[in-house]
């Protein structure tokens, strides 16, 4: 009777280990998941440029470059090397050390990967917040800079959550001020999930609620990121990796969560990760779980108060959550009072750095002098970053506006030079005020025969935007992270109203792309409509649109269509989408003659139609498992 209760009793400790006290500020454990974490991110970034590479930048693509096949080898390269990092094989194996080189070059990499193109393309949103990650994180697990290291890394993660909900806060659209924002996701996600549509159906005082949850997080407790002491700046990792769960449950985000979450779990010391990943797990990761005699790379952390006291925390984060939801129901259909709304961002902008700040001169004598500098530097110039950012909140806390030339000068030069990028207001993100009319798409239709009677009948059908819902009402919105489709989220980002260089119609890739789908030829064409021919890919997914794969090229009108719809109140009913307006623009068919002979130029890649990006992620995954679960 003893034996099973034994048997069961080592199961369960091999499953879930005790962590110690000794284990309290070390992060052998953590640095391993971190980079880790931080190599999947870059496999998942050089896999959505090697699949779309091509379409974007090939000889028959949006944008032709001359080093279309330089980009798709490095980027291949870089996949290899961080998938290579991410398993723990080969070198990362046998020199555990070879892992912070790997993750180096995997950064170089990734600013090589930042080809120019039309606007809306590269670099994005999260590309920048992926060359900080890159940045920063293998500082904070090198032992000569990991004190500095992980103030960066929380500094980071601080501008970005911070400074991307205080811009919803103060924009120009209320429906982030009245915490209506959330009921209308499926309008300003670009690429929503079906968890929209209950969303939307929910009373408006429990979305209230969550929504309150979400700026509490993102806004009041992110500060706290910036506190050294153990259990504040721990719980408030673990409210990020919950706000990052939240967003990407409601929309596919590409491979930011990945990278949140490396900068979260970077602030987490074994004793968490001990007691929250399984032992099979990272033994058969190759993850070194015994206890270290030397203490020497033990990081001194305050505590911040015993766990007796842990009480005063959930105290502080019931009365910031009440606060939070209590101006959520106070703000009525106008919201918020922007102004003191605005001095209220400024201050708790002020607050984080004077304790960020404040931290960097306690730990002047501590670690390297030349990792010290080298991190003043890197805090300095994001300091200049999170100005830029903030630029709206101050001049509405304040009344005028207190940003000079020469400080947003400095701004594009250190985004130009990928040293610190803007997550806010000077990143140029898309923020959408929900419509009464529903969403906007914009979508390139075709017209097509089918079937009618006796004989056939011509009608348009989409034949682009097949990620985006406006595209076919029918098609159930698709879990896409941590890919990211940029051709999809530059039409959507036109659609929004967003600014271009020239009018749209004289746009060179909108003719260039207009003409790959009439005449169902090119790498652009393949990437915006999917597979229309026979080959390994039709087979795996199939026809985008069936009666696009069979009519016969050239089609012989191509429009651009500006389409709004709401979501399907009906539940019985088979579409997710009712569109309720519809403009349309033909599109001069006479210049296809000029593309034909550009495209019949272009010999397509002997790889074009493999499947290979998913090929990749499907070795990866599979090694992966079998690595952890089946040969440890």
């Amino acid at each position: 009777a003893m034996a099973p209760k034994k048997r069961k009793a080592a199961k369960v400790s091999a499953r879930q280990p005790a962590s110690s006290p000794a284990d309290v500020g070390r992060f052998q454990v953590s640095s391993f998941v971190v980079r880790r974490a931080l190599a999947s991110a870059y496999c998942a970034a050089f896999l959505s440029l090697a699949a779309q590479v091509d379409g974007l930048f090939g000889c028959s693509g949006l944008h032709p470059v001359d080093s279309d096949l330089m980009l798709t080898l490095i980027a291949w390269m870089g996949a290899g090397l961080s998938g290579l990092t991410f398993l723990a094989v080969g070198p990362c194996e046998l020199f555990p050390a070879s892992t912070f080189a790997l993750l180096w070059v995997c950064f170089a990499i990734c600013m090589a990967l930042m080809p120019p193109g039309p606007p809306f393309l590269y670099p994005q949103l999260e590309d920048s917040l992926l060359l900080e990650a890159g940045l920063v994180l293998p500082l904070a697990f090198s032992s000569s800079s990991q004190r500095h290291g992980r103030l960066l890394a929380a500094w980071v993660l601080f501008r970005f959550v911070f400074t991307g909900c205080a811009t919803k806060l103060t924009g120009t659209c209320d429906a982030w001020r009245n915490f209506s924002a959330l009921k209308e996701a499926y309008q300003v996600e670009p690429f929503p999930l079906p968890t929209t549509w209950p969303l939307f159906r929910i009373p408006d005082p429990a979305l209230k609620l969550v929504m309150s949850a979400q700026v509490f997080l993102e806004l009041c407790l992110s500060p706290m990121l910036l506190v050294p002491w153990r259990y504040v700046q721990g719980s408030a990792a673990v409210g990020q990796l919950l706000a990052v769960f939240m967003t990407c449950s409601i929309g596919n985000q590409g491979y930011v969560p990945l990278c949140l979450a490396a900068l979260a779990l970077s602030l987490l010391d074994d004793a968490c990760h001990k007691e929250t990943w399984p032992r099979i797990l990272l033994q058969g990761w190759r993850c070194d779980t015994s206890e270290i005699e030397d203490d020497d790379d033990k990081e001194e952390i305050a505590e911040g108060g015993s766990e007796d006291q842990a009480w005063l925390l959930v105290l502080f984060f019931l009365l910031g959550f009440s606060a939070c939801a209590a101006a959520a129901f106070a703000s009525g259909a106008s919201g918020l009072p922007i102004t003191p709304l605005a001095t209220f961002i400024c201050g708790l902008a002020a607050l984080a750095t004077l304790v960020a700040a404040s931290t960097w001169l306690a730990r002047a004598c501590k670690g390297g002098c030349f990792f010290w500098t080298l991190g003043l530097f890197l805090w300095l110039v994001a300091l200049v970053q999170l100005a830029v950012d903030l630029a709206v909140p101050l001049q509405l806390a304040t009344g005028q506006s207190v940003l000079s030339e020469p400080v947003i000068t400095t701004s594009r030069m250190l985004e130009g030079a990928h040293i610190s990028h803007g997550f806010g207001a000077g990143s140029g993100l898309i923020l959408t005020c929900p419509h009464a009319a529903g969403r906007v798409d914009l979508i390139f239709e075709g017209l097509v025969s089918v079937p009618s009677g006796h004989g056939t009948r011509g009608i348009f059908t989409s034949i682009s935007s097949k990620y985006l819902p406006g595209s076919e009402p029918k098609n159930k919105p698709a879990f896409l992270q941590p890919f990211s489709p940029r051709l999809d989220r530059m039409l959507w980002a036109i659609a929004q109203g967003e600014m271009l260089s020239q009018p749209l119609v004289e746009q060179a890739w909108l003719h260039r792309l207009a003409a790959g789908l009439a005449l169902k030829r090119g790498s652009a064409a393949r990437l915006a409509a999917g597979p229309f021919e026979k080959g390994f890919t039709d087979k795996l997914y199939g026809n985008w649109s069936a009666a696009y794969a069979k009519e016969k090229a050239p089609l012989q009108q191509v429009r651009l269509a500006s389409v709004r719809h709401v979501l399907m109140q009906d539940v019985h009913h088979e579409k997710w989408f009712n569109r309720t307006d519809y403009a349309a623009g033909d599109l001069d068919v006479n210049f296809l003659e000029k593309y034909a002979a550009i495209l019949e130029a272009c010999l397509p890649r002997p790889w074009a139609d493999l499947p290979l990006p998913e090929a990749f992620a499907a070795l990866l995954l599979a090694s992966f498992v079998g690595k952890v679960f089946l040969f440890s």
